[in-house]
């Protein structure tokens, strides 16, 4: 069993904790150039020399961010596939929890927003921007892999081509919800989603995503 943390340091990991939530919430609405220690400590209720206990520049800030944007995300998304039946039916409820995480998401989603901002930059955050989505689409075609192992989508779908499309509609319903103001984009784009998964699979896939589709 861990130790209870002293008061003050889990005080100052609940502080730290209230100034990634914010700084998320700037880097997915404005962009991680937005972020300044000014900027955060005046926010948080810090002095400048009290964020820079937490961190050191404006850059450690900015990966910090990234690093807590993850978690939030894979906390949301990820960690409930778990207890999901694995195939084509824990795809398509990944699926439905990413759509619906960027749909709840005030400023679209974080992953988008970020790299839109540094896909023609370099430097370490660049890179850490880049390693972020290739961990994710890493992982959606895992969870393709494992649907075309159980037998839920033809031996010839390429998952990668998959992945490239189901990202495709992601984007797609993040630039209508969010420049459009189309409210119904997330339907749209999860609908694209599953007809792109119906489209890849065998019959018995088919059937389970039917079946799915109709009772959720």
């Amino acid at each position: 069993m861990s130790e209870k943390l002293p008061s003050h340091i889990a005080r100052g990991v609940r502080r730290r904790d209230e100034v990634l939530r914010f700084a998320i919430g700037v880097a997915t609405q404005e962009g991680l150039e937005a972020l300044t220690i000014g900027r955060v400590a005046e926010a948080a209720g810090f002095t400048k020399a009290g964020l820079l206990g937490h961190f050191t520049s404006k850059e450690e800030l900015q990966l910090a961010t990234l690093r807590a944007g993850r978690d939030s995300f894979l906390q949301a998304v990820l960690s409930p596939s778990a207890a999901d039946p694995p195939g084509i039916v824990r795809t398509y409820r990944l699926l439905k929890r990413w759509v619906g995480h960027v749909a709840a998401s005030e400023g679209g989603c974080f992953f988008a927003s970020v790299a839109a901002e540094y896909d023609g930059r370099g430097g370490v955050v660049r890179d850490a921007v880049e390693q972020l989505v290739r961990e994710w689409m890493a992982g959606l075609e895992h969870f393709l892999r494992e649907a075309k192992a159980a037998g839920h989508l033809r031996p010839d779908a390429d998952t990668a081509d998959i992945v490239f499309a189901l990202y495709a509609f992601e984007l797609a319903l993040n630039l209508r919800q969010q420049l459009l103001r189309d409210r119904k984009a997330p339907a749209r784009g999860i609908a694209g989603m599953t007809a792109t998964l119906y489209q890849h699979a065998t019959a018995a896939g088919r059937r389970l995503l039917k079946n799915e589709v109709r009772t959720r």
